[in-house]
């Protein structure tokens, strides 16, 4: 499954399946939210600004440099209670 269509399927079930999926029935849009600024949106940012930084001139040039994000198993293999997780570190591996 590539990460695009485990996004998409954890999106689907955070929406539609309820507890079918083993969503919690407390879960809510908010929560959701939270996990995907926590996890998907921070990386971003990360990047936004280590890039910015990395093509800085010093001394002439461009300082260079590189990023290691982490993601989870969970990307591209959700398990219960999980897909707002598994659809942040879905967009973080990207497709």
């Amino acid at each position: 499954m590539s990460c695009q269509s485990g996004c998409s399927a954890c999106i689907q079930g955070m929406l539609l399946a309820g507890d079918a999926y083993g969503i919690r029935a407390d879960f809510s849009v908010l929560s959701a939210q939270q996990v995907l600024r926590t996890n998907l949106y921070t990386s971003f940012n990360i990047v936004h600004a280590s890039i910015k930084a990395m093509l800085a001139e010093q001394h002439g040039g461009p300082t260079g440099g590189a990023v290691a994000l982490v993601s989870a198993a969970v990307a591209s293999h959700g398990i219960p209670n999980f897909s707002a997780m598994s659809a942040a570190k879905a967009g973080v591996e990207g497709g």
